[in-house]
């Protein structure tokens, strides 16, 4: 009897995921009608000298099988629900925002200007802040379906004011960045953040016809709110509520520093990406905590197709399929991108060195992942996922193993 409503339960989950994969692709297809060709949707507009833009993104996770409890676990979630709107005010001016909708709440991510009217371009508003490579590319074209483990101690979003300038190969971003700007705070979920002066540089140290070399550090200089500080993430998922590495809330914190150091390398339709990053916490009273971890992650596009990249940015973007799926004219040779990809990530929140009435009794945390990703066409994509990760404690181990999947329409 166990066996058998197991198995019921699973071809239900299996069921409904592709049940909707597909909802996915019909409505890329209804969205697009052009979707044969390998250019991407864009949603546009002109008024004059405004043109406008509008953006989304759908994605929704499955959680296919997982060896916890189901107590812990999430079958169906909408992961990103979020719409956004560009306005470009003549060749100099521009306006961005975007909010998720996942719960039916919005959650504000970008609400910016943009001023690029000289060689270095200035933003004012809320927007990611210029800390390493995996925060800053978009959850979009991301080989696996989450940033790796220890990304996690990086930045997130913040209210500030940032520059950016480039060159034929390099990049640099510098920003100030806090709760608010100038007293107005435009997220409630912002009144924690770090008050914070960040440098990020890039350089595209090689390229040819079929290698690019990209290589880059990041530094941020950090006075957490409170004089309180913690991390605590989840392991490349949020299907499930456990396994995650986190350490106690450690207070009388006088300043941190964030260190990081990334390189990509991009050889024909193969890309290697790999990030180190440090975290520095200085207290007023005795004792200093250091955490760090790193990833590296490998993506190979079985049919050909490069990732693209950016200098401005330093960050890979997504895949164009060369011969999208269509239901227009079918073709059994029109089969969109398919990518695999592999990657491990670490994360170290243990520190014996500090007193925290005993030592930091923190976590280490590692994910080995697998994926698989379809691209139908270049506005959709479904991505499957197997997860082995691991969770250390002070006195156990815990490994769990988790099947996930991700039907995603962007435009």
């Amino acid at each position: 009897m166990l066996l058998q409503q197991l198995t019921r339960t699973a071809n239900k989950t299996w069921a409904t995921g592709f049940f909707l994969t597909g909802l996915t692709a019909t409505m890329a297809t209804s969205l697009y009608p052009a979707a044969a060709g390998a250019d991407p949707l864009r949603l546009e507009a002109e008024m004059g000298e405004v043109k406008l833009r509008l953006s989304g993104r759908f994605m929704h996770d499955t959680l296919l099988t997982s060896s916890l409890d189901s107590r812990y676990e999430t079958r169906h979630d909408w992961r990103r629900a979020r719409l956004g709107v560009r306005a470009n005010f003549s060749d100099d001016w521009r306006f961005r925002a975007s909010a998720d909708f996942p719960d039916g709440d919005a959650d504000l991510r970008d609400l910016r200007f943009d001023y690029r009217g000289w060689p270095l371009h200035l933003s004012m508003g809320r927007m990611q802040e210029p800390f390493g490579m995996s925060e800053n590319g978009s959850s979009n074209h991301l080989p696996m379906m989450e940033r790796p483990l220890a990304s996690g101690l990086g930045p997130s979003y913040g209210t500030g004011i940032k520059t950016s300038l480039r060159g034929r190969t390099w990049g640099l971003s510098t920003g100030l960045f806090g709760p608010d700007l100038f007293g107005l705070r435009l997220a409630d979920s912002d009144s924690d953040n770090d008050r914070a002066i960040n440098v990020r540089g890039t350089w595209r140290a090689f390229r040819s016809k079929e290698t690019l070399l990209h290589v880059g550090a990041s530094l941020s200089g950090r006075n957490p709110a409170d004089d309180r500080t913690r991390t605590n993430t989840l392991m490349e998922t949020t299907l499930v509520s456990r396994p995650r590495v986190s350490h106690p809330r450690i207070g009388d914190v006088d300043r941190k520093r964030l260190t990081g150091l990334e390189m990509g390398l991009r050889r024909g339709p193969a890309l290697v990406q790999a990030e180190y990053i440090r975290s520095d916490i200085e207290r007023y009273t005795t004792g200093r905590a250091t955490f760090d971890g790193y990833y590296v992650q490998a993506s190979w596009a079985l049919t050909g197709e490069r990732r693209r990249y950016s200098v401005r940015n330093g960050v890979f973007g997504g895949i164009d399929p060369k011969r999208p799926l269509t239901a227009i004219t079918p073709d059994i040779w029109k089969t969109g991108a398919w990518e695999v990809a592999a990657g491990y990530s670490y994360l170290n929140l243990r520190d014996a060195d500090v007193d925290l009435d005993g030592d930091i009794d923190g976590e280490r945390g590692e994910t080995m992942s697998l994926g698989l990703n379809w691209y139908p066409n270049a506005n959709t994509r479904l991505m499957f996922n197997v997860l082995h990760v691991e969770e250390e404690k002070s006195s156990s181990t815990d490994s769990e193993t988790i099947l996930q999947m991700r039907a995603q329409v962007f435009f």
